[in-house]
């Protein structure tokens, strides 16, 4: 597999996760009482979500400087 493929697949999964961590429900049975618990999972997969979201982007940015003739940086 391309590493440019692995990069799109994470931005996807990346960005799939923070809108699944975005319509979580934080509270029990519709209270509107927040449950710590349920608040820090939403937490843990934003930030999970982000993490692949930006090696995604790392990797599909390096495969792309890679491909041009003087390597990018210059």
């Amino acid at each position: 597999m391309k590493v440019e493929t692995v990069g799109k697949l994470l931005i996807a999964a990346g960005a799939l996760v923070f809108v699944y961590a975005q319509t979580m429900s934080v509270s029990i049975d519709d209270s509107g009482i927040a449950n710590i618990h349920l608040m820090a999972e939403r937490q843990n997969a934003v930030i999970f979500g982000g993490f692949l979201f930006l090696a995604g982007v790392i990797l599909y940015a390096v495969f792309k400087l890679k491909q041009t003739k003087c390597g990018g940086l210059i």
